[in-house]
């Protein structure tokens, strides 16, 4: 998520023993009513996440989420977050490949859903949770009870997976531009292999992760050069090997093509 400092946007650190599963907590606070609608986007990263919210209905991509517990699935697209009026909401952001390891099923169940604790048997972290978490004076009091409540469900002979740890940083680092069969011989594994591994624990193929990550670089590209480069440089930067690949991409996974976005981007920060 963005800074989003006109809606009271606040990261919480997470116990040190849970750092390996999540990014941080996220407090989104606007207590007083107003008439004004807030649109933000968020892109996809891989992360998975659980969100409460304590006041007005909030939408995700025009989805009605009232006050209770959601469980947010890794993204391959971005969507968007609308509130209104007072806004209240806590969240918990995991590290991509790590919500499995709370959330005890294959992520690919979830990619693309948003649903409730209760849906997938984790009612200890919905209802009760919540109402929890509600009536805590501070922020402080809430990210210890969070804290306290994914330490009782973590395994104590819990170890993170360096195979997928391994992968996600080497795709990370060439911005999604390699093949991906150089990283099935890096991790002495098969395309199938690797293919499975990344459903269960990340919830996306390596390949749609791959294509995140270049659209993610290539957005970057499109906020920083200047206004008169052209999408056909930007596409060959980014790794793409035209301007028609490169917009059929960027709209897959973004909603708009690369030229709206950039002129989006002049406006304000998307």
């Amino acid at each position: 998520m963005q800074t989003l400092a006109h809606l009271g946007f606040k990261r919480y650190a997470p116990h040190p023993k849970l750092q390996s599963l999540v990014q941080c907590y996220w407090r989104i606070n606007v207590p007083q009513n107003h008439d004004r609608k807030f649109r933000e986007f968020m892109h996809p990263e891989g992360g998975t996440g659980i969100i409460y919210n304590f006041a007005d209905p909030i939408y995700l991509n025009n989805q009605l989420v009232s006050q209770e517990a959601i469980i947010t699935g890794p993204t391959s697209k971005t969507n968007a977050f609308t509130v209104t009026g007072k806004i209240d909401t806590l969240g918990i952001r995991f590290h991509p490949g790590s919500g499995h390891d709370i959330l005890s099923l294959p992520l690919s169940e979830l990619l693309d859903e948003t649903i409730t604790p209760q849906q997938i048997a984790m009612d200890s972290l919905g209802g009760t949770l919540q109402e929890q978490l509600a009536i805590q004076e501070s922020d402080h009091k809430r990210v210890e009870l969070l804290d306290n409540q994914l330490l009782s469900l973590l395994n104590d002979y819990y170890q993170p997976d360096n195979r997928l740890n391994t992968a996600l940083s080497w795709i990370k680092q060439h911005q999604g531009q390699k093949p991906i069969t150089k990283l099935t011989h890096i991790l002495n594994l098969s395309q199938r292999q690797l293919d499975r591994h990344f459903k269960i624990y990340l919830g996306l193929l390596p390949k749609q992760f791959s294509r995140i990550q270049q659209v993610t670089f290539a957005r970057n590209i499109l906020k920083t050069v200047p206004q008169q480069t052209s999408l056909t440089d930007i596409a060959y930067q980014a790794g793409f090997y035209d301007q028609a690949h490169f917009i059929h991409q960027f709209k897959q996974v973004v909603g708009i093509t690369p030229g709206a976005y950039r002129n989006k981007a002049i406006k304000t920060q998307i």
